[in-house]
C-alpha cells in the first residue's frame, strides 16, 4: 500500500527531528507531489535554511505565500521569517528587512523575527557608502609631495619578498609563474616584477577549493608587520583587500576550521589595516556579501567581538 502525503509529512518530520535534513527535504519532496500545500513547501524550506541552501529556500517560502488556497495566518508567519533568514542567508539584506517586517505585521510578539530583524538592520546600518572628497589644486599638498618623494624602505616589502609560509604556498599552486626575487630600485617610481600577491585574483577562477583554501589561510598567517611594509608608501591596495575579505568568508564558513583559531588573526590584520592610509577607499572595493558574512559570524559566534570588529569595517 502506497503512502499517503499526510504519512510520508509525518516522516519527514521524524527525519527533521534527528537533524537529518536532507532526508527529511527528499520526503518532503515526495509528499509535495501528491499534495503541492503551503504547509509542505514551509517544512521544505526549513530544511533548506538548515543546509545552508538559500536559494531554494527562498523559493519554497515564495511558492507557499502564493499558493492557492492562501496559507492560514499562523503558516504565513512562519514563511515571512522563514522567506527573511533564507534573504539574510544570502546577504540580500533590504529583501530580509521587508520580509521580516512581513512578520511582524502579522504578529509583533514573534520573537525569534524581531531578533533577526535587529541583526539585519545593525548590519544595514554599517553598509553607509564611502564618500571620497575630489579636490582641484594647483600642486600636490605638502604631506602627498613627502609620499612621492619618500626613498623606498631598506626593508623588502612584502611586494619583493612574501613571507616564507605564503611563498611556498603559492609556488606549489602556481609552479610556472615567473620567479619573485627582489629587484633593485633605481628610483622610487619603478615597478616590481610580479610577486605572489600578483596571482591572488586568480584564486577563485583557477583553483580547486582545497588549493583556494590553502591561498587564502596563508593570507590570514601573514603577519601584520609584513603587510605595514608592503602597504607603507602606497596604502592598502585596492585590490588585494577584497581578496583578504574573500579569504575570511571561505575560512569562517568552511567547516573543517575552528573559527575561533582564526579570530585572533583577524582582528590584528583589520586592525593594522585600518591604521593604513587608503583604507577606507581600499574598504569601498570589497564585496559587501563578504564583510556582511563575516560580521553576521561574530554575531553569532562571539557578540562581544562584533563590537571591536565594527569600529574599524
Amino acid at each position: 500500500m502506497s503512502e499517503s502525503a499526510s504519512d510520508l509529512k509525518k516522516l519527514g518530520n521524524e527525519a527533521f527531528a534527528k537533524q537529518e535534513y536532507k532526508k527529511a527535504a527528499k520526503i518532503y519532496r515526495d509528499a509535495l507531489k501528491l499534495d503541492f500545500n503551503s504547509v509542505l513547501l514551509s517544512n521544505r524550506a526549513m530544511c533548506f535554511i538548515k543546509l545552508e541552501d538559500w536559494e531554494r529556500a527562498i523559493r519554497d517560502c515564495k511558492e507557499g505565500l502564493s499558493n492557492s488556497p492562501p496559507p492560514e495566518r499562523n503558516l504565513e508567519i512562519k514563511l515571512w521569517y522563514r522567506l527573511g533568514v533564507a534573504y539574510k542567508g544570502m546577504g540580500q539584506l533590504q529583501h530580509s528587512k521587508s520580509a521580516l517586517e512581513h512578520s511582524l505585521l502579522l504578529d509583533p510578539e514573534n520573537t525569534p523575527a524581531k531578533s533577526a530583524l535587529e541583526e539585519v538592520s545593525v548590519l544595514l546600518s554599517i553598509r553607509s557608502p564611502v564618500t571620497v572628497p575630489v579636490e582641484s589644486v594647483e600642486e600636490l599638498p605638502e604631506q602627498y609631495r613627502k609620499l612621492i618623494s619618500k626613498k623606498p624602505s631598506k626593508t623588502q616589502n612584502l611586494a619583493d619578498k612574501p613571507s616564507e609560509q605564503a611563498e611556498r604556498e603559492i609556488n606549489e599552486l602556481f609552479p610556472s609563474r615567473p620567479s619573485s626575487k627582489p629587484v633593485k630600485h633605481k628610483e622610487a617610481t619603478e615597478f616590481h616584477k610580479h610577486s605572489s600577491m600578483h596571482f591572488l585574483p586568480l584564486v577563485n577562477d583557477q583553483l580547486t577549493e582545497p588549493q583556494r583554501l590553502k591561498v587564502y589561510k596563508a593570507i590570514i598567517d601573514i603577519p601584520p608587520t609584513d603587510y605595514e611594509e608592503a602597504f607603507e608608501i602606497g596604502g592598502v591596495d585596492t585590490d588585494f583587500l577584497p581578496t583578504f575579505f574573500k579569504a575570511i568568508r571561505v575560512i569562517i564558513t568552511d567547516k573543517t576550521i575552528v573559527f575561533s583559531e582564526y579570530e585572533q588573526k583577524i582582528y590584528n590584520l583589520i586592525k593594522t589595516f585600518y591604521e593604513i592610509p587608503r583604507f577606507q577607499i581600499a574598504l569601498s572595493f570589497c564585496d559587501k556579501n563578504d564583510i556582511d558574512v563575516f560580521l553576521q559570524k561574530l554575531i553569532h559566534f562571539n557578540p562581544e567581538s562584533y563590537g571591536k570588529f565594527k569600529e574599524f569595517i
